[in-house]
């Protein structure tokens, strides 16, 4: 009796056709990954560029972001009430080093925030760590790009607050070990010129002896408010009392920094891991939660300054955001937020990169 010994092997080879080509795509897929993940932002792209670019880098309409958004956050689409460009993501005007003549660079990235009477700035850094860090001046009305303010150094400037009573605009400086708070008049920031080719003048600039990082920063009835980001475990979040001058309390701390002037948090109090920003009114305080490709989430707490931590489980309402979600900065009743997704070190990852600042009620999202 005959077997069929050819429909055994046509079989055989078939299977490990199969095999082959589900490796091959595994392997493209992985290969694909880490350029969009750890290349990118290791590089830049040349750009003919000669100013920072004003227009949206990933979706050419608030529309057409809004219908991305829509497939997977449909609840929180239809919460948004407002949104502004984030420009420079295609090419930012600034310096490199202490070099006085402008530079473009590729890869800055979105950190911090603040909003002002007229004013949103963002605070952004080289990921290829080649150019200074930036301000980004746009007006809050029309939502244009006014100018592009070049820091001293390429800090990075993780977070940004407004005091509305000095008008001074904070934002966080130094590095692992060496936290910073550095502050800026608005009226230096509105008569910058940026054909000077020199970085913003600061007013104020604080070593923070008690936090080892300075992460993330906001303002809140004359306190500046500043947090460490952890991955793992606990982590902190510090207020500290302004003056009536507009600075910090600022103390002697024997064998610290002989530079510059040394403060210690009034309070503190605990947070869980991978906190990237923080805002606070006189009921709420809201922490922006995120790391790499994941969700984010956005934490609603009942405010107390008797409370001595935050933590994920003792949220009063969470909500699902895109990834990468960064400062939060509450202004007249709105939630500004604010993602670092759009930038060419991550935007070319197979998630939603969301190219604007997304405002929303806050009474739409703590009723």
């Amino acid at each position: 009796m005959k077997t069929d010994t050819g429909g055994k092997h046509t079989g055989r080879k078939r299977g490990i056709l199969e095999v082959l080509c589900f490796i091959l795509l595994l392997s493209g897929l992985f290969s694909y990954y880490y350029y969009a993940s750890a290349v990118r932002g290791k590089y830049e792209p040349r750009t003919k560029r000669t100013e920072t670019n004003r227009e949206a880098v990933t979706y050419r309409s608030e529309k057409r972001m809004k219908l991305a958004m829509a497939m997977r956050f449909p609840y929180l689409t239809g919460l948004i009430r407002n949104t502004y460009v984030v420009p420079g993501m295609k090419a930012t005007r600034t310096l490199m080093g202490e070099f006085r003549a402008p530079t473009m660079c590729t890869s800055m990235t979105p950190q911090g925030m603040c909003v002002t009477e007229d004013y949103i700035f963002i605070s952004a850094y080289c990921h290829s760590l080649k150019h200074n860090s930036v301000f980004y001046m746009i007006d809050r009305g029309s939502g244009e790009l006014i100018k592009t303010l070049p820091l001293a150094g390429q800090a990075h400037v993780g977070g940004m607050a407004y005091d509305p009573v000095n008008r001074n605009v904070w934002v966080s400086g130094g590095n692992s070990g060496n936290a910073k708070a550095i502050a800026y008049r608005i009226e230096d920031l509105e008569a910058y010129d940026e054909e000077s080719n020199y970085p913003v003048e600061a007013v104020h600039n604080y070593t923070l002896a008690t936090m080892t990082d300075n992460s993330y920063m906001n303002y809140a009835e004359n306190m500046l408010i500043a947090g460490i980001f952890k991955r793992t475990g606990r982590s902190e979040i510090s207020w500290f009392g302004l003056t009536e001058e507009g600075g910090l309390y600022t103390q002697i701390f024997e064998d610290y920094d002989p530079v510059y002037e040394t403060v210690a948090a009034d309070y503190v109090a605990a947070t869980s891991g991978e906190i990237q920003g923080v805002s606070q009114n006189r009921d709420y305080l809201l922490l922006s939660k995120s790391y790499g490709p994941f969700d984010s989430e956005l934490q609603i707490y009942e405010y107390d300054i008797a409370r001595d931590r935050y933590i994920d489980k003792e949220a009063k309402k969470k909500y699902r955001f895109p990834q990468k979600l960064e400062q939060i900065c509450e202004y007249d009743g709105k939630l500004y937020c604010l993602f670092e997704s759009q930038a060419y070190a991550y935007r070319a990852q197979p998630f939603l990169a969301v190219d604007r600042i997304l405002v929303f009620d806050i009474k739409d999202l703590t009723d």
